[in-house]
């Protein structure tokens, strides 16, 4: 029966759906007859040409005895999303805005792997409270992935995070795994540097509340922020002693696949 599809993704569910009844030792390459497979070809085709520039795939048609085939070529992307999820496995990305772009790698690379992943931008919603989402992050998943960097060390929202997975390991199975962008926090002088900077914030903050309360505003925006950096004052050297007494996994520039291989097997296993 010929097939008609809504969008590229429907389509590409099909073809996963024939290099699965192939079998995963066979070939990625799928032959497919144009005619005899599509009730709009041509919409067909424009939807091959989406996958392909997505990099989900690669595509040529090619005439074989008078028959026009597509010749479709299965890449990575794609073959992932085939795969079945590890296990029921999912896992939290926590990381600091600065470090977006090595996110979204590690979220590329888990999700390569059939591996459930969690990241805020995707998964929190507008207007949702970051104290509930990261609480909420941490429960539900059972691995916390930390992307470790001065940007992250120095953030209370990530140090909360860490706090809150480092408690969770003794009392209800949560798994952390620290991945190191950069090495800094393994300086002698990392802890008081850091403190230094925090401290120099909260003096700040309290100058601007001392102003308002003088002129008798609310200060109410201040607090929260204010509490978020006595935390961390408070939880980085312990912060620093569980990372440097954890196998912390280098996956910087030049170490990054080999790094992300560790992890993959870690998750995994």
């Amino acid at each position: 029966m010929k097939k008609s599809f809504n969008t590229p993704q429907d389509l590409l569910s099909w073809l996963l759906e024939i290099y699965a009844e192939k079998g995963e030792n066979e070939e990625t390459t799928l032959m497919v007859n144009l005619v005899e497979s599509f009730a709009d070809t041509t919409a067909a085709s424009v939807k091959i040409s989406k996958l392909t520039q997505e990099g989900f795939i690669t595509s040529r048609v090619r005439m074989d005895s008078g028959v026009m085939y597509y010749e479709v070529g299965l890449l990575d992307k794609a073959l992932a999303l085939a795969k079945p999820k590890s296990e029921g496995k999912k896992v939290f990305i926590s990381y600091n805005h600065q470090d977006k772009a090595m996110a979204g790698k590690v979220k590329e690379k888990l999700e390569d792997a059939g591996i459930e992943v969690t990241i805020d931008s995707e998964a929190m919603h507008a207007g949702e409270d970051i104290k509930s989402f990261i609480e909420k992050c941490v429960r539900e998943n059972d691995i916390t992935l930390s992307l470790i960097s001065s940007n992250s060390l120095l953030s209370a929202w990530v140090a909360m995070e860490s706090m809150l997975t480092f408690s969770g390991e003794k009392t209800s199975h949560k798994k952390f795994i620290p991945c190191a962008i950069d090495q800094s926090f393994f300086g002698r002088s990392f802890v008081d540097d850091a403190l230094d900077y925090i401290e120099e914030e909260i003096v700040e903050i309290d100058k601007v509340i001392q102003k308002r309360m003088a002129k008798n505003r609310g200060f109410e925006d201040l607090q929260n922020e204010r509490t978020r950096y006595n935390q961390l004052q408070h939880n980085l050297p312990e912060i620093i002693r569980k990372l440097k007494e954890s196998l912390t996994v280098d996956i910087s520039e030049r170490n990054f696949d080999s790094g992300l291989e560790k992890v993959i097997k870690t998750i995994l296993s």
